[in-house]
């Protein structure tokens, strides 16, 4: 009896042993059966579609709201400033006093010039009386003295077109002075913020600029806002002068704006990592350090933004236009035979495929009609490979995962 139990123990043995040989040859070295704990990612129709977020395969670029100008002030370098009359951060108009220039030395200047002007007049003055007195006493001299008399006259009118040329250059040199000491108040010329202001500006002998580098002050229009972006050099191509472009509230779900690329700033590359440059959402896969370039946008309305409002930047294909019943991309269904299906999240949250009916089709955004299938209370997964039909379904992208990573193949 007792060797009886042996010998079905290890006929029990032999028969699982052989099952489980025929399974991974029927399967094929390193294969294995569905992890139980793989969960399919599904999303719903209605966030697929856009219609409570802004889902889909678009790419989408950092960008950053700012003002259509930028004002900078610059010093005069022959100047000192007296006095400061605004703040970074303070609102500015046309005509706000912005500084006040230190004009004592160009006020001693301009007396010290009338007084030369002065002595130069009376110096013509004096010279015209002499060429005068030597005239008179031409007419009476002999004829000896005659060529003495034109050689003192010459001189002496020689004399009066230099001192002339003297006083209109003298003129004109007070004439500056005067304008430096009315304009000893520089003013606004826009109306916008203080941005910055910069206590040790590099002084070029100008007043207003758009380089705000090294300008004294830096003044922000408002009112009028544009987009700049930021493109990875890898996507470059992607864009272009001219394109009609989406923009996206980062903290407002379905807040949007439109507007047209107006730049695309190749002279200024920017090295960066991820957190800068532009960032393919749904297209891109890992992410490495190179260029980037800005680029601008020209709003059609500025309604709702804030200067300094980070937004998202995105090729506008009509994705806003409202589209009756259920469109899919055409990467969420699969084929067999000539039959469509897409993977749909069934009954007890189990993953399970089903066949759906197409309609028209949006070649612009790769868009399918779905006449007959789907809903849009259904929830739809990306046709994955290893997806099988009775697979556990997650709503949660953490929660989702490919099967073999528990599970390995058998060991060589």
């Amino acid at each position: 009896m007792k060797k009886k139990c042996i010998m079905i123990v290890i006929l029990v043995v032999l028969l699982v042993g052989g099952a489980g040989t025929g399974i991974w040859f029927a399967l094929g070295p390193g294969a294995a059966p569905a992890s139980s704990s793989s969960k399919v990612y599904v999303e719903s129709i209605s966030s697929v579609m856009g219609l409570n977020t802004s889902a889909g395969m678009q790419n989408r670029y950092a960008g950053v709201v700012e003002p259509q100008k930028t004002l900078a002030v610059q010093l005069d370098s022959s100047k000192t400033v007296k006095e400061l009359l605004v703040q970074e951060g303070q609102e500015v108009e046309v005509g706000t006093p912005l500084f006040i220039y230190d004009v004592e030395d160009q006020r001693m200047s301009l007396e010290q010039g009338n007084l030369e002007l002065e002595r130069i007049v009376n110096s013509i003055a004096s010279l015209q009386k002499e060429v005068e007195d030597l005239e008179k006493e031409k007419k009476n001299a002999d004829k000896d003295a005659q060529l003495f008399y034109t050689t003192e006259i010459q001189n002496r009118q020689m004399s009066i077109k230099q001192e002339e040329y003297n006083k209109k250059v003298k003129e004109l040199e007070l004439v500056n002075i005067q304008k430096d000491i009315d304009n000893a108040q520089v003013t606004a010329e826009m109306a916008g913020v203080i941005q910055k202001i910069n206590e040790n500006p590099g002084q070029n002998g100008g007043y207003y600029t758009d380089e705000s580098s090294q300008a004294y002050i830096t003044i922000l229009a408002t009112g009028e806002y544009r987009i700049k972006g930021t493109i990875n050099e890898q996507n470059m191509y992607d864009i272009a002068v001219g394109q009609p472009v989406l923009i996206r509230s980062r903290v407002q779900a379905g807040v949007t704006w439109t507007g047209t690329i107006t730049e695309i700033d190749m002279g200024n590359p920017q090295n960066s990592g991820s957190n800068s440059m532009g960032v393919a959402v749904g297209m891109d896969g890992g992410m490495q350090q190179s260029s980037s370039y800005p680029f601008y946008i020209a709003l059609d309305s500025f309604d709702g933004l804030m200067l300094g409002q980070h937004v998202t930047i995105e090729l506008d294909q009509g994705q806003l236009e409202t589209k009756e019943g259920v469109w899919i991309g055409d990467w969420y269904a699969f084929t067999e035979g000539e039959q469509f299906y897409v993977w749909v999240a069934g009954k007890k949250d189990r993953i399970e495929k089903r066949a759906v009916t197409f309609g028209d089709y949006d070649e612009m955004l790769g868009l399918h009609q779905i006449v007959d299938g789907l809903s849009l209370d259904d929830w739809i997964a990306f046709p994955e490979d290893w997806i099988e039909e009775g697979m556990s379904i997650t709503k949660t992208m953490e929660e989702a995962g490919e099967p073999g990573a528990e599970i390995g193949g058998v060991p060589e």
